[in-house]
This record gives C-alpha cells, sequence and structure tokens, in this order.
C-alpha cells in the first residue's frame, strides 16, 4: 500500500514556491453538494433541486449532472463493464466529464442567469487523488483545480457539505439498489473516506478566488421510517435554501 501523501505539508511547500495563480471567479448562481459515498446527497441535491424550482420557477433552476446524463451513464458502464479499469483512467474520464459539464452546460446556464446545482464538485476529484497516495496526481489535481482548468475559472459561491455518521453510511450504502467497485468495503474503508473528505475540503476552502464563498454544512440523520424520512430530508432542504445567498432572488 503506498504511503500516505501528506497533502498539508504539499500546500505549505507549494505556497513557498508559488507566489501567483489565476484567480477564480465566484459564481453565486453555481451551488455544489458535496459528501462521501453514501451520505444522501444525491437525494439532498434532487430535494433541494425541486424546491426551488417551486419557488423560482422550473426554466431558472437546473440540475447540470441531468443534461449530460447519457455521458455519465457511459462512464458508469465502462466501469462496469471494466473497460476503465486502473484509478488513472477512472480519474482522468470523471475530471473531462466535469470539464465538459462546465462548458457545455454550467458557463451557457449562468450567461442565461440561471442557477446551476451540482452533485458532486472538483472536491470529488481531489478527494479521489489524495486516497489514492501518489503524490503526482494529487500535484496535478490541485494545479487543474487551483488554476481553473476544471471549472473553465468558474468557483462555487454556494458549496453545501453534507456529513453522516460511519454507522449511517454503511446502511445508506447496503440499501443502494446498485453500488460501484469504488464504494466502500468496509467500517474502516468509510471513517478513512471522510477523512480524506475534510482534508480535501479544507484544500477547496481555502483556495484563492474572487468573490464571496457562502458555505453551508449539514449533517442528514437515519430515519427509518420512510414516511419520516420524506419530512425530515424536506426539512432539511428547506434549511438549505434559507441559507443560500443567492443573488436577486426573492424568497
Amino acid at each position: 500500500m503506498p504511503e500516505r501523501f501528506d497533502i498539508e505539508k504539499f500546500i505549505e511547500y507549494k505556497k513557498t514556491v508559488e507566489k501567483e495563480r489565476p484567480i477564480l471567479t465566484v459564481g453565486s448562481r453555481l451551488i455544489t453538494i458535496d459528501g462521501v459515498d453514501g451520505v444522501g446527497k444525491s437525494t439532498i441535491a434532487r430535494k433541494v433541486f425541486e424546491k426551488l424550482q417551486k419557488r423560482y420557477g422550473e426554466d431558472t433552476i437546473i440540475m447540470a449532472k441531468d443534461l449530460i446524463g447519457t455521458e455519465q451513464k457511459r462512464l458508469e458502464e465502462l466501469i462496469r463493464n471494466k473497460k476503465l479499469v486502473n484509478k488513472k483512467q477512472i480519474d482522468d474520464a470523471y475530471s473531462a466529464m466535469m470539464n465538459r459539464m462546465y462548458k457545455e452546460v454550467v458557463v451557457p446556464a449562468l450567461e442565461e442567469r440561471k442557477i446551476v446545482i451540482i452533485d458532486r464538485s472538483e472536491l470529488d476529484l481531489l478527494r479521489y487523488a489524495i486516497g489514492s497516495g501518489e503524490k503526482d496526481l494529487v500535484e496535478r489535481r490541485l494545479k487543474q483545480i487551483q488554476d481553473g482548468t476544471v471549472t473553465h475559472r468558474l468557483w462555487a459561491g454556494n458549496r453545501i457539505f453534507i456529513k453522516a455518521s460511519a454507522e449511517d453510511i454503511e446502511h445508506n450504502l447496503s440499501q443502494r439498489m446498485q453500488n460501484w467497485s469504488s464504494d466502500p468495503k468496509s467500517r474502516d474503508e468509510i471513517e478513512e473516506r471522510i477523512n480524506i473528505e475534510e482534508e480535501a475540503k479544507k484544500t477547496i476552502l481555502s483556495t484563492p478566488c474572487e468573490g464571496r464563498v457562502n458555505v453551508i454544512k449539514k449533517e442528514n440523520k437515519r430515519q427509518d421510517d420512510l414516511e419520516k424520512q420524506e419530512v425530515y430530508l424536506g426539512k432539511l432542504a428547506e434549511e438549505i435554501i434559507e441559507e443560500l445567498n443567492l443573488p436577486n432572488q426573492e424568497k
């Protein structure tokens, strides 16, 4: 197993050798939702999306991932059929897909003054790189993210971070209708993912950008009763919406 890469030391090193880098532009209508696999972020993202549509109109809000669904399914099929087999191939494929999503979906939507929700941000790419323990991959991802290569120099003005206990995440993964080979297989792996997620989050939040980033942190607690779960998730989505910083929008 490769030696764990110390990202904090690496970041300090990069600060000493790099005096300038392109400043990322904050998009206040851009909302990203992050959390480890099994935390429930996709379900929460969908709830937020639906409630925002009701408030501001269906034509005002888009879920960016939906509009490249065919590409997402193609990549997932390649992984499932083992056409993409090593970490570098998978990581590069998702990086390219995110770049394309920004170019073809996010940038045009923001230019039309729409609100864009993205389930999984560039933080996920960094988390994957840190988890690999490969210094070169982490360095490459950091440069791509901080230079805006992946996101076309855009930076989310609203960043939502969802967390849950390792026990709840383990339960959620066991209830999935479809599991991926990349999903954690044990409680220890889940704990490790949570720790790596925190490292990646600190890096993302410390990245220089022009504009204000609104950070929202929420915990998704397990609800065994389905009706109670729907009510709970609805309230959680409402809480998130109330904390969003959206310009020229009447709540």
